[in-house]
């Protein structure tokens, strides 16, 4: 349990002396795990993700780290994260397995963003953990999700409650408007925009500068040029 008299530093820095928080961080890794007691990645995750959501949870506590440059970076740090952290988050993000994300410099993720890096087994049984990487200078707007082993590239923007599936490339400078779907492992290309409240198919392929209009439906497997 966090220590409500302490102040967000003296928090962060005993956190950061957690042996066996630094020791579950070396096991935040990509892959596809066993979920049960007696596995010990399991065990190590399970640690971690607690750790985290005391202070996901405490929304009070995480805006006074997000607000304060010098506070933001020591938590991404305590936590494992290792890339830049000249970015704008709000807390209320879901973010998990800080090692396994990279937040461009100069990007925007606005409220109510979910970085799936992780998605269990329907039985329950495994999951699945994967990176996701953001470019510079991108714009997720709220309510938005992403699927682990996703990338979006530089200078892009998605519009709000859009949903990125699992191991999607998304490239530089692209335009996705509000309510968008793209399925899972698909490549959109550079300077592709796609309009408002349109839905792409798992393993789509979209060529660089592409524009798909508003309300479009693109079935699974296409190929568009």
């Amino acid at each position: 349990m966090l220590n409500p008299s302490q102040t967000p530093i003296q928090i962060l820095n005993q956190i950061s002396e957690d042996a066996k928080l630094q020791e579950a961080i070396l096991h935040i890794k990509p892959g596809k795990f066993k979920r049960g007691p007696d596995d010990p990645i399991y065990v190590h995750r399970g640690y971690y993700t607690r750790m985290l959501k005391s202070f996901l949870t405490d929304y009070k506590l995480m805006n006074a780290i997000l607000t304060d440059k010098k506070l933001q970076t020591r938590f991404f740090r305590v936590f494992g994260y290792e890339g830049e952290v000249d970015f704008t988050l709000y807390p209320q993000c879901w973010i998990r397995d800080l090692p396994l994300l990279q937040i461009g410099k100069m990007s925007y993720l606005g409220d109510g963003i979910v970085l799936g890096t992780n998605k269990v087994s329907i039985d329950q049984k495994t999951v699945k953990v994967g990176r996701i990487t953001i470019g510079d200078h991108t714009i997720i707007d709220q309510d938005c999700m992403l699927g682990y082993s996703t990338h979006i590239g530089h200078h892009t923007a998605i519009g709000v409650r859009s949903c990125i599936g699992v191991k999607t490339h998304i490239g530089n400078n692209c335009r996705i408007a509000e309510i968008v779907n793209i399925g899972h492992c698909c490549n959109i290309g550079n300077d592709v925009s796609i309009g408002q409240v349109s839905a792409i198919g798992n393993f789509t392929t979209i060529a660089d500068g592409t524009k798909i209009p508003a309300f479009s439906r693109i079935p699974p497997k296409s190929s568009i040029e």
